[in-house]
């Protein structure tokens, strides 16, 4: 993985830290059902750049996989824990979204997840 492909990975990941911040702020909220949609959709969205991403570095990691460990390869194997340490996080919000955009009771999931 390239420097730049690093820094744009983790703003991805930073940015996405702070879109599920403000999502699980809001669960308590009342919001119009096509809010909650869109919320829904952009959470959404972001699980599934973020398993791409994962996948495409995971694919790094593994070219030239002879027991060396490069500087791309660290780069990628940093994207992948990073990544990963919030996706289970961001699966909960999806859902509890998705509950709360068919009129369902929105749990907060990722409290008891981190």
């Amino acid at each position: 993985m390239s420097e730049g492909e690093y820094r744009e990975a983790l703003a991805f990941i930073e940015g996405t830290k702070s879109v599920m911040a403000e999502a699980e702020a809001a669960l308590g909220e009342e919001v119009a059902r096509e809010a909650a949609e869109a919320r829904r959709d952009d959470l959404g969205l972001r699980l599934d750049m973020l398993r791409r991403l994962m996948t495409a570095a995971a694919q790094r990691d593994r070219i030239g996989a002879r027991g060396l460990v490069t500087p791309e390869r660290e780069r990628a194997r940093d994207v992948i824990e990073r990544a990963g340490a919030i996706e289970d996080p961001l699966q909960d919000l999806w859902t509890a979204w998705s509950r709360k955009a068919r009129g369902l009771p929105a749990r907060a999931f990722t409290e008891h997840t981190r």
